[in-house]
């Protein structure tokens, strides 16, 4: 295979899938020095498998799946080769013969870790390898080596044996590594629960040696009596109980010694004699709970001990004696209730006490008197109530005490008197309730104070006169009501926290002429503002950073942050505004950061952002916002960051997005996108590069008018955003990404009104009833819906018409609150699509005739469905319906009228004129429903001019109560059977109504002409059809009346009666 490659030196044959190698595999690359074959599958290797590299140096064979190894294995590479690494990690190797290294004489790393040799047994395994400096065998499944295993290796100096099964070692088993290159011997990880005393005799010259996590509980007092040179001894994590006395007094080159995690209880005198260089000391996690006098004595270069989580009580007065270098002492979480005077005496060269979580409760005067050089006081999480004066005298050098979370009550005068160097002081978390003129005293160098989270309600003039170098105050989750004076003397003051403290106002004198001059940042989050403090904040010249988010405003003025020319961030999210004036943020030339976000804001005036040119960032989500104007952003020219999520804006602003040249991200999630052109995609694509761009979360109608931008998708991954929307498109395409879509599949249906209702009325209402409404449409996409009111106004859903009751729900249905004089008129319900529109109207007119005799108000109203009325044919049946009507009049005397409302949907059609005199009783009432194109109109149609046609006399109508019949019509359908009033006896006429088909035409077709069919002979006098009848109203709601006076048109005003008249004067 390399036959040609005679001078290759490097072959890197990692990571494919080589089973095996023959021994012919390298034969002809015999300069080759390094050869990777880790990461492969070999399983075995043959004899003399690399035969021919005698100049090899390095060979990895790692994360294969060799099962042994032996000597023939390796033959053919010379007699002494020159391979100095071999590693054959991460196999599955259980044995290895005897001499299998005998050949390498030079190999200096041998990697046999992570397998699964068992025991190191076999005689000369190892044979060899004299100049091997590391042996890795942890990871494997060892239980026993055998004594002087390692005895070849002269030059060892590094052996790992960790992370094994070793239980028991003999006293020999490192017999022949007692030279001076050893050094390192790993023992971790083990099962290893005893030691022979001299088992580390021949290991004299080892400097670190680890025994942790193991099962220790005893250890001979002379096991490391040899180890003179040992710096590093770590016996954590076992079950020591004791230690014997003197059991470290040979370790004298000792410099870390790790006891924690262990079972110890005592710590008795002298018992770390001898370790007269030990520097750290780890004791922590233990259950020791006394500590005998000068335990420590000898530990003169101590630097670092470590007795936390433990349970020591007091500890006696010279517990610590002998400790003069000792620089850092933790003894957390222990249970030292009390602390006597100069309880750490002799510890002059403290740096850091940790003492937190130690149940202390007196801390008493001088305490900590004997450590001059504490820098460092760790007292947070005890049980402290009362700050006593001068519990902190003689900490001179003292920069941070924590006394977080203590329950600290009081504070008494010159508890802190000596602290001249203390820069930070944290007092959060405690039940402090005043703070009094001096509390702080004797603390000039202060220059943090933490008090938030206390109980702080009052906090006297003067309190921190004496601290003029404090630049941080934390006064948050408090009770505080700032008073006059209360921050006097914080000149240096820079920020300054009052979120959370329920403030509602700020008293103008609230804040010193001194910190108004150094304040940077200022935070008023998380209270009760209802007004911007401008009477404070517009004095804060200095100030870069406001928060006031999370209050209660619901305006912003103008010039509500003039004078804070600096002010480079402005946090007003989560308030309730909802106006802001044009002026708002004039003067904020240095602006950089605005987040507006969460509030209720549904308009942005044009100009608000016009004086910040320097704006980055610009939060806007979860408002109201319907559109942007084209010139919002026109000063934002540097604007990286613009986040308009969470809203209601329907179009896309390409106009005021245009100028955002600088823009890398844009948030428009959740918001009412349905549609998005070529135009507004292509600058989409032009400002974001295609990468930082949301347009998750909207309702995207995957219709014809989307299909050029699906065209036009090149893989940007904003386009993975865009899913149609799951309620506004058909169930093949709804949750799809729009650029997974067959362009095929994007079509448009036009609007169809199914019906125009009266839902909660079933004869006739009276004036003050509630009237309820419901306009059904379809379409594809989802028609837009909009309803026209008498008074002209336009409603859409959600929207409620000026100065009166009537309201538009999402659904299509309209609710008129206590109806009156002023809601009678035209109501016309409009959808539309892009593909066009379709309408519905309904007249609701009062009679004003005589009123009854103790009846109520009520009203008669009229219905008209669709724009487009009936055939010139079906009006000549209308105006036979009011003949009728008015021989009914001349034969009967009506009685009083009631104010009664009829609803009618009477576009009556036939099939010729000669119909037209047909008996009302056979006359058949069909609904219509107008489509057209374009923008839907926005008054009442008017009907088409009736012709006059020439009305028979018929014979006197008698009063013969007749059957009441359902007259149901479903004008979309294709054919349409209409029940007909017939006494006695039944008649059944078909008629057919036309329905345009995809919105492709736009004007209503005309229905066929329908076949004539034979009328029976009525018999005399036949009973009329408009007496205690069923009259049908609306499509599929049928209302019912007591002798109607008048049957409305949908012309306001313009009566049955009065069209007839009409027509047979034609000079009226």
């Amino acid at each position: 295979m390399f036959n040609r490659l005679s001078n290759l030196e490097y072959l890197n044959l990692q990571n494919n899938q080589i089973t095996s190698l023959s021994s012919s595999t390298f034969q002809y690359v015999t300069n080759l020095r390094w050869l990777y074959l880790s990461n492969n599958m070999i399983g075995s290797l043959s004899s003399y498998a690399f035969s021919g590299l005698t100049q090899l140096q390095y060979l990895y064979l790692q994360n294969n799946r060799l099962t042994s190894l032996y000597s023939s294995m390796f033959q053919g590479m010379g007699s002494s080769t020159q391979l100095r690494t071999l590693d054959i990690s991460n196999n599955r190797v259980s044995s290895i013969s005897s001499n299998t290294f005998q050949y390498m004489t030079n190999l200096q790393t041998l990697n046999l870790r992570n397998n699964m040799l068992t025991g190191l047994t076999t005689s000369n395994m190892f044979y060899g390898l004299q100049q091997l400096q590391t042996l890795q065998l942890n990871g494997n499944r060892l239980s026993s080596i055998s004594a002087g295993m390692f005895s070849s290796m002269s030059r060892l100096a590094y052996l790992y044996l960790n992370d094994n099964n070793l239980q028991s070692l003999s006293y020999n088993v490192f017999s022949g590594l007692g030279h001076t290159y050893f050094q390192i011997l790993h023992l971790y990880g083990n099962n290893i629960h005893s030691l022979p005393s001299n088992i580390f005799s021949y290991t004299r010259y080892v400097v670190q040696l680890r025994l942790d996590d193991n099962r220790l509980i005893t250890l001979p007092s002379s096991i490391f009596s040899q180890l003179s040179r040992l710096q590093i001894l770590r016996l954590n994590h076992n079950l020591l109980t004791s230690l014997p006395s003197s059991i470290f007094s040979q370790l004298s080159s000792l410099t870390s010694l790790y006891l924690n995690d262990n079972q110890l209880r005592t710590l008795s005198s002298s018992g770390f004699s001898g370790l007269n260089n030990l520097r750290y000391l780890y004791l922590q996690d233990n259950y020791i709970h006394a500590v005998a006098a000068n335990a420590f004595n000898g530990l003169s270069q101590l630097i670092t001990l470590n007795l936390q989580n433990n349970d020591v009580t007091m500890p006696p007065a010279n517990a610590f004696n002998g400790l003069t270098n000792l620089q850092n002492l933790n003894i957390n979480n222990n249970n030292l209730t009390r602390l006597l005077p100069n309880a750490f005496q002799g510890l002059n060269n403290l740096q850091t006490l940790k003492m937190q979580n130690s149940q202390v409760q007196i801390l008493a005067p001088n305490t900590f008197s004997s450590l001059p050089n504490l820098a460092t006081l760790h007292l947070h999480q005890n049980d402290i109530e009362v700050l006593v004066t001068d519990v902190f005298n003689g900490l001179g050098q003292l920069t941070n005490l924590q006394l977080q979370n203590s329950t600290l009550h009081f504070i008494q005068p010159g508890a802190f008197n000596g602290l001249l160097r203390l820069q930070t002081l944290s007092l959060n978390f405690n039940s402090l309730q005043n703070i009094t003129t001096g509390a702080f005293n004797g603390l000039p160098a202060l220059q943090t104070l933490q008090l938030q989270d206390n109980q702080i309600k009052v906090i006297q003039e003067d309190s921190f006169t004496q601290n003029q170098n404090l630049q941080t105050l934390n006064l948050d989750h408090n009770r505080v009501q700032l008073q006059a004076g209360a921050l006097n003397g914080l000149g240096q003051c820079h920020t300054l926290s009052l979120s959370y403290n329920g403030l509602k106002v700020l008293p103008a004198d609230a804040f010193s002429h001194q910190i108004r001059q150094s304040l940077v940042t200022l935070d008023l989050s998380f209270n009760q503002l209802s007004e911007i403090p401008s009477n404070i904040i517009l004095h804060l010249s200095n100030l870069t950073t406001l928060h006031i988010h999370h209050n209660m405003f619901t305006t912003l003025q103008a010039n509500s942050f003039s004078g804070l020319g600096n002010l480079v961030t402005l946090n007003l999210y989560h308030n309730k505004i909802k106006s802001v004036d044009s002026f708002s943020f004039r003067g904020l030339s240095a602006l950089q950061s605005l987040n507006l976000g969460h509030n209720q804001l549904d308009y942005l005036p044009e100009d608000l952002f016009i004086n910040l040119q320097n704006l980055q960032t610009l939060n806007l989500e979860s408002n109201s916002l319907r559109q942007i104007s084209d010139g919002t952003f026109q000063a934002q020219s540097h604007l990286l960051t613009l986040n308009l999520g969470s809203n209601q804006i329907s179009t896309v602003p390409v106009g005021a997005l245009a100028n955002l040249s600088s823009l890398n991200f844009l948030d428009l999630q959740n918001n009412n996108f349905k549609t998005l052109n070529i135009e507004a995609f292509q600058l989409l694509n032009t400002l974001t590069n295609g990468t930082n761009l949301n347009l998750q979360g909207n309702p995207w109608v995957c219709d014809c008018q989307i299909l050029r931008t699906r065209f036009s998708m090149s893989g940007a991954p904003f386009e993975s955003t865009i899913i149609c929307g799951i309620d506004v498109n058909p169930a093949d395409i709804a949750g799809h990404a729009l650029r997974s879509l067959d362009p095929q599949s994007l079509r448009c249906e036009g609007p169809t009104v199914l019906s125009f209702t009266i839902l909660n009325i079933s004869n006739s209402i009276s004036t003050g009833d509630n009237l309820t409404m419901y306009c059904e449409t379809t379409g594809f996409p989802n028609p837009d819906l909009e309803l026209l009111v008498p008074t002209g106004e336009s409603i859409r859903p959600g929207d409620c018409a000026n100065g009166t009751d009537v309201c538009m729900l999402s659904n299509g249905t309209v609710l008129v609150h206590s109806v009156e004089g002023d809601q009678e008129g035209v109501y016309q319900c409009i959808a539309s699509n892009p593909a066009g529109y379709a309408h519905s109207r309904m007249s609701i007119t009062l009679n004003h005739g005589p009123d009854r005799p103790g009846s109520s108000a009520s009203i008669s109203v009229a219905t008209f469905a669709g724009s487009v009325c009936g055939s010139v044919l079906g009006t000549a049946i209308l105006c036979t319906l009011v003949f009728l009507v008015c021989s009914k009049r001349q034969q009967k005397t009506p009685p009083p009228t009631d104010q009664s409302v009829v609803f009618s949907n009477i576009m009556a059609t036939s099939e010729d004129s000669q119909d037209s005199v047909r008996n009302p009783c056979q006359l058949s009432l069909s609904g219509s429903t107008a489509q057209a194109k374009g923008r839907p109109p926005r008054k009442a149609l008017k009907p088409p001019k009736v012709q006059k046609q020439a009305f028979p006399q018929q014979p006197p109508l008698p009063t013969t109560t007749v059957q009441e019949d359902r007259y149901t019509l479903a004008p979309t359908s294709t054919e349409v059977y209409e029940e007909v009033c017939v006494p006695q006896y039944e008649q059944k006429e078909t008629r057919h109504t036309a329905q345009a088909k995809g919105g492709s035409r736009r004007k209503a077709l005309k229905p066929p002409k329908a076949q004539k069919q034979s009328v029976p002979q009525l018999p005399p006098n036949p009973p009329p059809c408009f007496e205690e009848t069923a009259i049908y109203m609306n499509d599929s709601e049928v209302l019912y009346m007591n002798e109607p006076q008048e049957i409305y048109m949908n012309e306001p005003g313009a009566t049955a009666m009065e069209y007839y008249q009409s027509l047979q004067n034609p000079s009226q």
